[in-house]
């Protein structure tokens, strides 16, 4: 089949009765759910009403020292600060997919069909990803763990309080992975080929962050999370330039430029921050854990922590072996495809 008639038979397809409704309804509910918040408090601007934890920071502290900047605690209102943000993740993904990434495919001359939505997703992974790295970057710089200064994992060790700029990354971050779980759990996106690593990968994740923001560790959360933003921001800015144009005089340096960023942020310093967390961090006299006793140093939980970052090695482990495997392809002059993409895709591309 013709790239032009498999173009008009795609454009078929997408105009099913009721499917482009359905769309603008599931996108109009998103956004009326939102704006309901926030009228909601609008009507009523007080830290009194039950949507101001939606969507401001609960739990104000005083400031550490006089001159310092105001420390928010930790609490169950944490949750619907989370749930509002998820919410406002899925509008922002919904926004830029149909009305900047789509733009940006037309003008980058991705019309095809297939393509146009892998460009479109990976678009929004691109913007998002880079962003939240960038912010976190601002956030790492002023705490003891800059640029992976690993000492600086125990300063002020247990974090049982953070500036606005922190739990903000932190909570906003945590509404992504929501996010990104609800998204590969209820199939909104093609299930690609390495579906249950990626469901794993979300449940790991979806374990780690809570319980290393209850257990006061989120200075290793940094050191974990920003990482796989930068990397995860490349990769899919990668992607959006392959599915631009595969031959372009810039695809194989940035592709090398991918794969160097992605051993050293993903292996070198995650390797260092697990060796780390494995071998420095000293766990309470106490071999009880008690939750209301604030006792976080227990052992159970250091266990906890070391098993599921472990499991998420493993896991970049997998992945760096399939991204080599990519690299030995284009050296040897095949064209580098992304393997973990569904057989229905692979079709797709055979026929242009």
């Amino acid at each position: 089949m013709g790239v032009s008639q498999r173009q008009a038979q795609d454009q078929r397809v997408s105009e099913k009765p009721g499917q482009k409704s359905t769309i603008y309804s599931s996108s109009f509910l998103l956004y009326a759910g939102i704006a309901a918040v926030l009228a909601g408090y609008a009507a009523w601007p007080s830290k009194s009403n039950p949507l101001y934890s939606a969507i401001f920071l609960s739990y104000p502290l005083p400031p550490k020292f006089d001159s310092g900047p105001t420390q928010y605690g930790k609490g169950p209102k944490d949750l619907i600060f989370v749930a509002f943000y998820t919410l406002v993740l899925f509008a922002a993904r919904d926004f830029v997919r149909e009305y900047l990434a789509r733009a940006i495919a037309n003008s980058w001359g991705v019309t095809d069909k297939a393509k146009q939505t892998k460009f479109i997703q990976q678009l929004w992974q691109a913007i998002y990803f880079g962003f939240i790295a960038v912010f976190g970057l601002c956030v790492m710089k002023r705490t003891p763990v800059w640029f992976f200064h690993m000492p600086g994992l125990f300063d002020g060790f247990p974090h049982e309080t953070h500036d606005a700029p922190f739990k903000v990354f932190y909570l906003v971050h945590s509404a992504n992975w929501v996010q990104q779980a609800l998204v590969t759990f209820l199939v909104l996106e093609k299930a690609r080929k390495d579906n249950v690593v990626m469901s794993t990968h979300h449940v790991i994740a979806l374990s780690a962050i809570p319980l290393i923001y209850k257990a006061h560790m989120t200075h290793f959360a940094l050191a974990l999370i920003i990482p796989h933003d930068i990397s995860d921001s490349l990769l899919a800015f990668g992607k959006c330039i392959s599915y631009a144009d595969p031959s372009s005089t810039i695809a194989v340096p940035y592709f090398a430029l991918f794969v160097c960023s992605w051993i050293y942020f993903r292996h070198f310093i995650g390797s260092i921050t697990f060796w780390t967390l494995l071998t420095k961090y000293k766990p309470a006299i106490t071999h009880a854990y008690h939750w209301e006793n604030e006792q976080w140093k227990a052992a159970t939980l250091h266990g906890v922590v070391v098993a599921l970052f472990g499991a998420l090695q493993l896991l970049n482990i997998y992945w760096l072996y399939l991204i080599l495997r990519i690299a030995a392809k284009a050296v040897s002059g095949e064209k580098p495809k992304d393997e973990r993409e569904s057989d229905e895709e692979e079709e797709d591309e055979k026929e242009d």
